[in-house]
């Protein structure tokens, strides 16, 4: 994430998901979280650059460096751009 020129953060709002469309709509927009970072990586791959999606997120340390508000949550990250090459192992 750190060499990356442009990330997507997806976030939500917990209360007003669940207010208006109860306890399925969180699902449904994890859905749509995932079906837009989907289209993301597939631009970033007809443009010819790395793109990474990343789902593992330690919940508390995103939301307090990011200083989001308590009642979103950040659900998924793509990070796009050049990746350094040579930075990765070689494939055996």
């Amino acid at each position: 994430m750190e060499n990356a020129e442009i990330h997507f953060l997806f976030m939500l709002n917990l209360n007003k998901i669940d207010c208006s469309f109860g306890a399925l709509g969180y699902r449904y927009d994890l859905i749509n979280s995932g079906w837009l970072a989907q289209r993301i990586c597939l631009g970033s791959e007809g443009l010819g650059i790395d793109c990474c999606g990343i789902g593992a997120l330690y919940d508390l340390e995103a939301q307090s460096g990011l200083r989001i508000n308590p009642d979103n949550a950040l659900v998924y990250a793509v990070c796009s751009g050049p990746v350094k090459r040579g930075s990765m192992p070689e494939e055996i």
